[in-house]
């Protein structure tokens, strides 16, 4: 819980202050722990599992990571962080999936998380700005289409229909 509660401060620090899950800290007292993970879970941009040799071996934490694993299957939303553990015991769901290694020197992999947190969450404005671009030009092209066939339209046209069903 320790190195845990120190990166969710590093990442919650200024200059960026991101939002963060912790469950300890976060959880609503007296609610459903299955409910309140899986609302946490889908609110969350990034998963980041900080895996250790008590986490290999606690079903709960086996149930939290293939959950993790369900919602975002091969995605760059999941973050393993590994600490104290030897790559013999990394867990085979995630042999696909870098890691980062906190045991030698937890700040510097506290910045690497940092790093890909951001990193990620640029790619994902800088794809909902294209994403919103793309909408709106479309909403526009819409208009202007049926503007076009508005002004194309036998009744008001002097244009052949067949060029009018061409373009």
């Amino acid at each position: 819980m320790e190195e845990a509660t120190r990166l969710v401060l590093s990442l919650e620090a200024a200059p960026h202050k991101l939002r963060c899950y912790l469950w300890h800290r976060d959880a609503c007292p007296g609610a459903a722990i299955a409910t309140e993970f899986a609302h946490a879970l889908k609110e969350s941009h990034v998963w980041a599992l900080l895996i250790t040799p008590s986490f290999v071996q606690d079903d709960w934490c086996k149930y939290v990571m293939h959950q993790v694993l369900a919602e975002g299957p091969m995605s760059n939303r999941m973050i393993p962080l590994l600490q104290n553990l030897p790559h013999t015991e990394y867990p085979v769901e995630l042999r696909f999936y870098y890691y980062i290694d906190l045991s030698r020197n937890p700040d510097r992999g506290h910045s690497s998380v940092n790093k890909s947190v951001l990193r990620y969450l640029e790619n994902l404005a800088q794809k909902e700005l294209k994403s919103h671009r793309k909408l709106d030009m479309s909403e526009s092209s819409s208009q202007k289409d049926k503007e076009t066939l508005k002004q194309c339209s036998p009744a008001t046209s002097t244009l052949p229909v067949t060029n009018v069903e061409e373009k």
